[in-house]
Formats: structure tokens, sequence, C-alpha cells
């Protein structure tokens, strides 16, 4: 598996990535993900162009990404996407463990996401990559906000978390 920048003109196959991926939401509590589909290309576009999309090829073919965006305290983890038949293979990992060396690269401690609390493939499976739940006491402005705008949008059981990246 090879990871690298996404380019812009591929934003369009982000979005057929994060659609396959939300089939796995089908049967879940969360099942009305499905119902909305990835952001329009242009904004997939526009962080490819900024260097903060990664893209995790196999076998020479696009499976999986991670959008991120650059905050002053940290690189935030906006999408972790995998094709839905390449899903528990190790490319999700590699993603995380790519985000966290292009945060440091950035000169950033940390890499923080949103998720949803009560699902396997979410806050749990990030909690084995290394990231912490972060209490009410702890958000800071930035997540709070983020939080609060999903819940707005009709996410439920969603919480905040961070990989520390400090030795």
């Amino acid at each position: 598996m090879r990871i690298r920048l996404a380019r812009p003109d591929e934003a369009e196959l982000i979005r057929k990535i994060e659609d396959s991926a939300a089939a796995r939401f089908k049967g879940s509590a969360h099942a009305y993900v499905t119902e909305h589909p990835a952001p329009p290309a242009k904004v997939y576009a526009a962080m490819a162009a900024e260097g903060l999309v990664l893209m995790a090829d196999a076998d020479g073919d696009p499976v999986g990404f991670a959008a991120c965006e650059l905050h002053p305290d940290a690189l935030h983890l906006k999408e972790l996407a995998v094709l839905r038949h390449k899903q528990s293979q190790g490319v999700g990992r590699a993603l995380i463990k790519a985000v966290a060396k292009e945060a440091r690269r950035r000169g950033r401690t940390a890499v923080t996401l949103t998720t949803f609390q009560d699902l396997a493939w979410n806050a749990p499976w990030y909690a084995r990559q290394g990231f912490v739940e972060l209490g009410a006491g702890t958000l800071g402005e930035r997540l709070r906000e983020e939080l609060a705008d999903e819940d707005a949008r009709g996410l439920a059981s969603r919480c905040a978390m961070r990989l520390s990246l400090t030795p």
C-alpha cells in the first residue's frame, strides 16, 4: 500500500470512496448517514490543493483517503473513508499513521477528530489507534463548536477525540 497526496482532480473519486464507506452504516443506529451524500467535489478539490487530503493506493488503485483541516492547535481529521470492500485490511491504520506524520511535518502536536461514540468502527477503533476521547472540560472552543454543528445537522452520539503527538 502506498500513501500519497491526493490531487484536486481526484475530488469525484474521493466522493465515491466516501459514499462506498458510508454503506457500512446501513443497519446501524446511524443508517441515516447513508442518506447524506459526500460533500461537493469542490470541497475536496480545495482541500487537496492545500495538500490536506492523503490517498491510500493498493495495487495502483485509490482505496481510501483522509481529509484534514489545519488548525493552530492540531491537524483535524475531517473525514477518513475506505472503500467498503477494502475495510478491515489495514488501510485506515495506514492513513492514521500518515496523518500523524503530516501533522508533525506541519509542526502540530496533535490530531483531532469527531466521530460516533457508539459504533465499533468509530470511537472504539480510533481509541485502539491511540486517540483519547475528550470530556466537555477539555474540548476547547473549536471542537465544542464542531460538535454543536454536527448536533444541529442531526448527527447523534458524537464525541471529540485527540491523538497526542508529543514524545
